[in-house]
């Protein structure tokens, strides 16, 4: 993986997906 590729908002938008794939109530 490219970290200069991935930003905080790319980081953001992935683990929102993985969040919707485990909706885990912290």
């Amino acid at each position: 993986m490219q970290d200069e590729l991935m930003s905080n908002e790319e980081l953001f938008f992935g683990l929102s997906e993985v969040l919707r794939k485990f909706p885990v109530e912290t």
